[in-house]
């Protein structure tokens, strides 16, 4: 867990295909679920969002392109802020959100529409990033594929260490791990 709520969350999406969406996540409490998230839902486009207990509440309204290109990849950064949350597609800035709602630092982790390792939506890496020190990057999950070791928690499903996961139907991973700068 870092030390401080302001840091960024990066992700490089591929797109296998057009079905359903992909998010990741930043400041998930695991006692609560709460969480921001920000990510790609097919038909609608690029979104930050929140989930304080009742599921996904958008922060304003979705941006850019409706569908991806199969085949391509897409680096997307959630910064967090204080209130103030920034979502940039490929180094541009897309969105920009502010809401208090979730104000401890939290974990980060990806919430997935799971289809199957070749079609979807998937997450190559996922990355933390200091905004206390530029520059510097905080180790966690290096990357995500098709199979590994889940541990179920209510209504999400926690990854133990690095590695893989596979799952079914609509879930959360968050990732355990020890971050240092």
């Amino acid at each position: 867990i870092p030390s401080s709520a302001d840091y960024s969350v990066e992700a490089v999406v591929y797109c296998a295909s057009n079905t359903g969406g992909v998010f990741f996540t930043g400041r998930f409490d695991p006692a609560t679920g709460h969480h921001y998230l920000m990510g790609f839902f097919n038909g609608f486009g690029w979104g930050i969002g929140k989930d304080v207990g009742s599921g996904i509440s958008f922060l304003g309204a979705l941006a850019g392109p409706t569908s991806l290109t199969a085949g391509s990849s897409y680096t997307a950064r959630l910064d967090m802020i204080g209130d103030h949350l920034l979502g940039f597609v490929d180094g541009s800035l897309l969105l920009d959100r502010t809401d208090s709602a979730i104000s401890s630092a939290g974990r980060v982790g990806v919430r997935l529409d799971a289809r199957s390792p070749n079609t979807g939506y998937q997450i190559d890496t996922l990355d933390m990033l200091s905004l206390a020190s530029p520059g510097a990057t905080m180790s966690g999950v290096g990357s995500l594929t098709a199979s590994g070791t889940v541990t179920p928690h209510p209504n999400t499903a926690v990854l133990t260490g690095v590695g893989s996961l596979a799952a079914t139907g609509k879930q959360t991973v968050h990732a355990s791990a020890t971050f240092t700068a």
